[in-house]
């Protein structure tokens, strides 16, 4: 269980690091990003590194619209809580 455990929080340090030292060229990067990252360029990779940062970007442009959307439909709520107030 303790090694488990360890192990785990490897994979959490890497992660933080590397979304902390990518943050500025992928603003968006997730541990899921990192991970798919990992399992396509470690050894017997299926596509290569331009695929993959397509598909990142397309998966950035995704969250950004729903970081957007949930945000505008915050905006609304609260203007319309204060209108009720």
């Amino acid at each position: 269980m303790h090694r488990h455990m360890a192990l785990v929080m490897m994979a959490m340090l890497y992660m933080v690091e590397h979304r902390e030292q990518f943050s500025k060229a992928f603003p968006l990067l997730s541990c899921y990003d990192i991970q798919v990252l990992l399992a396509n360029t470690l050894p017997n990779a299926q596509y290569d590194e331009q695929t993959i940062l397509l598909q990142l970007e397309h998966w950035h442009g995704k969250r950004r619209a729903a970081t957007e959307s949930a945000l505008r439909k915050q905006n609304r709520q609260r203007r319309k809580t204060a209108r009720a107030t």
